[in-house]
């Protein structure tokens, strides 16, 4: 427990601490499109969430804690540290920017904060515009399927009876082939997201902590 508490305290030092590096500018973001039947998973009540987190790319592996922050209602924070407290990344996410604050070299490379930058955009549902919605087929008793096409691309959404997503599927080119499985329990310790990304070999494992 006090490692726990420790590691927290140097992740938002850290985070209160960390200056913009790199800087990914886009246009501004259209009108709002349609509304989509189901409640984010970052929905308007979350603020900031503490997460045992894995990371693996390849034959890499690294593990440690993911601290997440709401900077407003289209930003999301998100730092990534080991246990002692060594920085992985430290990237904010929103619809119009992606800026790394920092990022371990090793990890800084022009193919990887691509892929990030549009699966945290799909995990915080940071779309400029949705253009359809459409209900289709599943064999599945217990949830829906949503296909939703937005400027970031088409996505296959599966939503429980109580319009939680429990998955979202990316469509397209392979290497845009992202899968983002979720778990919204309402015990915080044992809600989790897993983000798949084949094309790369990439998979990330939160597990929450605390709120």
């Amino acid at each position: 427990m006090k490692n726990l508490v420790l590691n927290s305290i140097i992740l938002l030092v850290m985070f209160a601490a960390s200056a913009s590096v790199q800087v990914s500018a886009e246009k501004p973001p259209e009108q709002p499109g349609m509304p989509v039947p189901f409640n984010p998973v970052f929905d308007s009540s979350f603020r900031k969430g503490l997460y045992k987190a894995t990371m693996d790319i390849g034959k890499h592996h690294l593990s440690g804690l993911v601290y997440i922050k709401k900077m407003n209602d289209s930003t999301f924070r998100m730092l990534f540290n080991n246990e002692i407290g060594m920085k992985f990344f430290d990237l904010e996410v929103s619809r119009m920017q992606f800026i790394i604050h920092s990022c371990f070299s090793s990890l800084n490379n022009k193919e990887l904060m691509s892929v990030l930058k549009y699966d945290l955009r799909m995990l915080f549902f940071l779309s400029r515009r949705v253009t359809m919605v459409r209900q289709e087929l599943t064999d599945s008793t217990d949830q829906n399927l949503y296909k939703i096409k937005s400027d970031l691309g088409t996505w296959r959404c599966f939503v429980t009876d109580e319009n939680n997503l429990s998955r979202i599927e990316s469509e397209g080119k392979m290497m845009r082939k992202t899968l983002i499985n979720l778990n919204k329990h309402p015990d915080v310790n044992n809600r989790q997201i897993v983000i798949m990304n084949p094309a790369i070999g990439m998979t990330i494992h939160l597990k929450m902590i605390s709120n």
